[in-house]
């Protein structure tokens, strides 16, 4: 069961790897548009797109992270003050019957919709045109590695249920 556990969590940090870069791409996409416009009084057809979508794909991306190192926010009033072992329990079940449900959809809508993009080579609304599906990778990549990493945390928590206090 530790394969499924690493496998998550060097995905996460891959992913979160590639966030970085993307945003160091956003800043300079943001700061060549602000260059183009006010200086040689020539904006860009692209930059607000692809600020848009990089935008977007890097909270998908970022998401596993967080969600191994626990970074989301959580409301503990109740679980707090519950016995460790039930606590994991109740918040294993939530994760069970709610969140790896509720993930696997987002992030099987999202693959089906990139493969639709790339199969009817649909492209965005704009200016500037470009194919939609490559826009949909990292949203889908991202939430698929979601995905993997809550059934960790979920399977994490079963762990701890099962263990001996």
């Amino acid at each position: 069961m530790t394969g499924i556990f690493t496998i998550a969590d060097r995905l996460a940090g891959l992913l979160v790897a590639v966030a970085t870069v993307m945003l160091a791409a956003l800043i300079c996409v943001s700061l060549y548009e602000v260059f183009a416009r006010y200086v040689l009084a020539a904006p860009t057809v692209w930059a607000f797109d692809m600020v848009n979508f990089t935008n977007g794909a890097l909270f998908v991306l970022g998401a596993a992270y967080a969600q191994r190192e626990r970074l989301h926010v959580s409301i503990d009033i109740l679980s707090g003050r519950l016995p460790r072992r039930l606590g994991a329990a109740i918040l294993g079940a939530l994760f069970l019957l709610a969140v790896l449900p509720t993930i696997g959809l987002l992030a099987w809508e999202a693959t089906h919709r990139l493969i639709g993009f790339w199969q009817s080579g649909r492209v965005v609304e704009s200016a500037w045109h470009p194919p939609r599906w490559p826009f949909y990778v990292p949203i889908a990549f991202g939430l698929w590695a979601l995905w993997l990493q809550c059934l960790a945390t979920c399977l994490r928590l079963g762990l701890q249920v099962a263990r001996p206090a």
